[in-house]
């Protein structure tokens, strides 16, 4: 039988046990950020709401914060031990939140990177995460 990598256990068990970060997901988090801040045309003085949707333990934070300093930054993700690492690191400069794609606020921006892939219902919570958003 497969690993469904689409459970919050799964990912419970990846953050808490260090597998993620002994795998390089910290770092891959970091440079899939930064090769995303070359597509986002925001103004330099943007100070709109950008969440990052599948947060993990926050490692692309600091490359949005750096991009879009007057930016309120929110991590979310699903995993309870990713959010408290993500506090812990960058509680400065990022609000963190734990839940999923029903669990999301009104914001400006919505980044949805690396998460996708492991959702069983991806086109239901992308509906979702567009049509929240919408006045």
């Amino acid at each position: 039988m497969p690993l469904n990598i689409n459970t919050i256990d799964y990912w419970e068990n990846r953050f808490s046990s260090g597998d993620r970060e002994n795998n390089r997901g910290r770092i891959q988090t970091k440079l899939f950020a930064k090769a995303r801040i070359k597509y986002m045309k925001f103004e330099p003085g943007f100070s709109g709401t950008i969440l990052d949707f599948g947060c993990g333990q926050g490692d692309a934070m600091p490359v949005y914060h750096s991009a879009y300093p007057n930016a309120k930054l929110i991590g979310m993700d699903i995993s309870e031990t990713a959010i408290l690492k993500s506090r812990e690191i960058y509680s400065k400069i990022a609000t963190f939140m734990q839940g999923d794609y029903l669990d999301v606020v009104e914001v400006d921006v919505i980044i949805v990177s690396n998460v996708l892939e492991h959702l069983t219902d991806d086109l239901k919570v992308v509906s979702h995460l567009i049509y929240s958003q919408e006045p």
